[in-house]
């Protein structure tokens, strides 16, 4: 659970509290005149010019972190070290000046310049050891950070300290004014107190969260509901031996933190909201959530082929009760759950959490299976890889769609992907984006309108003919693909979630995601896949979509693919 980043550097001027403003290797003490750098460890004034040089050097373009064909790992040591040395100052000024990393973004100079600096990793790595940095001074200044002006972008010094914070041990400190920022603060630094405040572990943040879960706009009580799971798991987690707990909180608080989170399972008309509920009462890991889980399960039973009905929620509500009882019952039906409870369910203790035991046998209510993978859902998007390499053949140890065992990876996509449409029911609505360097709806998207329609012969027809008609060249821009699908970075504004799911011309939206492709990202506005899946992270934390991956051959990329897939609650199939 689970923050964009990327605006202009912010002068150390601008904070005289927060940044030293003497030159490179002077320092100033409040209330005493510049000392000579020469009176001063060297070691010291090495460890900061060297850092004012590289960050000066990377700004101007003349030190990027990612050459044409990848990451550059020497400058990437480079930076590390020289962030390490003046973190291992490990004071007040030397957090300050590593600040200046944390909240900086280069001048524009045209898009791929820009991208093959990677600001985020910059800022996210002197962030982290700003983390590691011991101190209650630290901690004082970061928690002081938070009552700055905030610009509500994600390279600000309010958010930067936020996230800085919810890595600290001590973290905690500043709990007063998270919750300020979290009932108060700008759009998107309210969602990222909101997250902050589950980590921080100070189970007083139950209230405020409980408050948020009754807030008007549906991201807010989404996010809610994973803050309190993170919260509240290590007091409630039955897999875990007493001690690794940290202690114990109020039976009673935790009674009604499932009370609140079961009445949004049950009640909420954003079926996002209901799917985080539900996604939190699991992450909590004890058996009194289970009771909650089989109501919302028979909720959505009564919500079938009503307007706000999503198979979505339901399969994680019954791909939940499996995880925590280890029971094989049927996933979208609560008779036999409510059956087995009432005989088992006074004794039952949760069990480790595990893989779902439906995937690989071909489950009932599934449609078709897309390369080894379940086609449960109704609302499908697929993204699917129509770059130059798909172009060549591959050689795989298994058939699929009747195609032999060699065959041009495209051909295999087409055919795959078009058995599945034939397979679907009229009531399915799918759209198709092929992406290259370009990014090609079947079904023209926007916010509010993800293109989905019902799959009628009609529709069937001319979606198989454009399948036929691609041609597979190019390059690989899958960020184009995921920002289209998930406008991954259009920020968490109250504008950047109105109209993402519903309009009125057009009430469906998907809740399921399959992506393919046979390589790397080599082009668009992000081609890190680091900074992908923590874009997708930000993104998806509300939107609640499962996404499943397929790769083809590259190693690493099917490393990238496989992460994507589990963080956000799917499954990744790699062919070879």
């Amino acid at each position: 659970m689970a923050l964009l980043l990327g605006a202009l550097f912010l002068p150390a001027e601008l904070f005289p509290t927060a940044f030293p403003s003497s030159p490179p290797g002077q320092t100033r003490k409040q209330g005493k005149k510049p000392q000579n750098p020469a009176k001063e460890d060297p070691a010291r004034v090495q460890a900061i010019q060297a850092f004012h040089a590289w960050l000066k050097n990377w700004k101007e373009g003349i030190t990027p972190l990612r050459t044409n064909s990848g990451p550059d790992l020497e400058t990437r040591n480079q930076m590390e070290q020289i962030f390490s040395n003046v973190a291992a100052l490990g004071d007040l000024e030397a957090a300050q000046i590593l600040f200046q990393a944390a909240t900086v973004t280069p001048p524009p100079m045209g898009s791929q310049d820009t991208l093959r600096m990677e600001p985020w990793y910059v800022r996210r790595r002197a962030r982290r050891l700003i983390a590691g940095m011991k101190g209650e001074a630290i901690t004082n200044w970061l928690s002081a950070l938070l009552l700055s002006k905030d610009s509500d972008r994600p390279q600000s010094p309010v958010r930067a300290a936020l996230e800085i914070l919810s890595w600290r041990p001590d973290g905690a400190r500043a709990l007063s004014r998270v919750e300020k920022l979290a009932l108060s603060g700008r759009p998107g630094t309210r969602l990222t107190a909101i997250h902050v405040l589950g980590g921080l572990g100070n189970p007083k943040a139950a209230t405020l969260l409980r408050r948020l879960l009754k807030e008007g706009r549906p991201e807010i009580r989404s996010v809610a509901c994973a803050a309190l799971a993170t919260l509240l798991q290590p007091y409630t987690d039955q897999t875990l031996p007493a001690s690794r707990r940290p202690g114990k909180i109020p039976s009673s608080l935790v009674r009604s933190v499932l009370d609140d989170l079961g009445a949004l399972l049950l009640a909420d008309r954003a079926w996002q909201v209901r799917a985080a509920a539900g996604d939190a009462l699991v992450h909590l890991k004890t058996a009194r959530a289970i009771p909650y889980l089989i109501k919302g399960l028979a909720a959505e039973e009564k919500r079938r082929g009503k307007k706000d009905w999503c198979r979505r929620v339901a399969l994680g509500l019954g791909r939940g009760l499996r995880s925590l009882t280890g029971m094989d019952l049927p996933l979208e039906h609560a008779a036999p759950w409510k059956s087995w409870w009432a005989k088992k369910g006074k004794n039952m203790r949760v069990r480790a959490l595990g893989a779902p035991k439906d995937q690989g046998k071909g489950a009932a209510g599934v449609y078709a299976r897309y390369f080894n993978i379940d086609v449960e859902s109704d609302r499908l998007l697929f993204l699917v890889d129509a770059s130059g390499s798909m172009a060549r053949k591959v050689k795989l140890k298994r058939k699929y769609a009747g195609i032999p065992n060699e065959a041009v990876k495209f051909d295999l996509v087409r055919k795959e992907l078009s058995k599945v449409i034939l397979s679907l029911p009229p009531s399915a609505a799918v759209n198709v984006i092929f992406f290259n360097q370009d990014v090609l709806p079947f079904r023209p998207m926007s916010p509010g309108n993800p293109g989905l329609m019902p799959m009628t012969e009609a529709n069937k027809e001319a979606l198989l003919e454009f399948l036929n008609l691609a041609v597979p060249q190019g390059l690989t821009n899958l960020y184009g693909a995921l920002d289209l699908a998930l406008q991954v970075g259009r920020g968490t504004g109250k504008k950047a979630w109105k109209g993402r799911y519903r309009s009125r011309t057009n009430p469906l939206t998907f809740d399921t995601i399959y992506l393919l492709s046979d390589g790397a990202p080599t082009t668009g506005k992000v081609i890190d896949p680091d900074r992908i899946l923590e874009l997708v992270d930000q993104a998806n934390v509300v939107k609640k979509v499962v996404i499943h991956t397929i790769s083809f051959g590259d190693v690493n990329n099917a490393k990238f693919m496989d992460e994507l897939a589990r963080r956000n609650g799917g499954r990744h199939v790699h062919l070879e």
